[in-house]
Parts: structure tokens; sequence; C-alpha cells
């Protein structure tokens, strides 16, 4: 900006935006017009930088940052649209009948423990699903990053 202004006043032939000029820049370089301004809270503090949570050891870490934590497993996440395959007798008809799915409404998925059941996912609620597992790959390296400085090494 100075020199900006220095340019301006050696091609400018007029004295009184030359005047004002080295008034401006006089008051830029002694601070003054910056003293003007809005300070951030906590400006006179000192600077500290820290790396939240990370000083815990991955174990601990885990336990509050980790995909079970945060309630971001495969099956936590699907739980809430998983339906048992039901089989009933029905009156009526006099059998036993089971439920089926429409494949365009339902998938049938096996579970942790063996079971299959039928899921239902809707394409926001995956999207948003994919959104945390980004934010939550992008704490892992942080993470990672932390651990791997100077005495951290992995």
């Amino acid at each position: 900006l100075l020199s900006h202004m220095q340019a301006l006043r050696h091609s400018s032939p007029c004295e009184a935006l030359t005047c004002t000029m080295e008034e401006i820049s006089t008051e830029i370089a002694n601070g003054l017009l910056i003293s003007l301004l809005p300070k951030p809270p906590k400006h006179d503090a000192p600077l500290t930088i820290e790396f939240p949570n990370l000083d815990k050891t991955s174990a601990e870490w885990l336990k509050v940052n980790g995909l079970k934590a945060k309630k971001l497993s495969l099956y936590q996440v699907l739980a809430p649209n998983a339906f048992s395959p039901v089989e009933e007798f029905v009156p009526i008809l006099q059998k036993t009948v089971s439920s089926t799915i429409h494949e365009k409404a339902m998938i049938q998925f096996e579970w942790h423990d063996g079971t299959v059941k039928n899921i239902h996912v809707d394409p926001p609620f995956l999207y948003e699903y994919q959104k945390q597992l980004n934010r939550a790959m992008r704490m892992y390296e942080r993470r990672i990053e932390w651990l791997s400085l100077a005495s951290r090494r992995i």
C-alpha cells in the first residue's frame, strides 16, 4: 500500500493530493489507523496452540473418537431401519407365510450375528452418513499427523 501511494505521489502534480497521501502514509506507518480497528477477544493474551484431545493414548483416543463411539459403525447406522423377516400363520390361508421385500424399497443384508435383515436406506440419510465418515477420516488423519511428529513416531 505504501509503495502504491508513493508511486501515485510521484506521478501526480497536485500538491494537495501529495500532502494528503503523505499524511495517510505517516498514519499507516505510525499505526494510528490500525488502533481504530476493533480487537478480537483475548487479543492481549499470549498465543497458545493446542491440539485438542490428541495427547491421550491411542486406545483412550479411540474410545472417544472411534467409529463405535461416534455411532458411525455400519451396523449402528443401519439398525434403525433394519427389520427381521417375519413368518406368521395366516388363518384364512391355513398356512405360514413369510414376509417379502420390494427390491426397490429394501435389500437383504447379513447382520453381524449371521442373521439376515431387511434394510431400508434413504439416499439423503446415506449422503449424511458419508459426510460424517469424511469428517471422521479427517480427524483420524490429524491424529496420525500428530502421532508422527518428532518423538511420537508411530
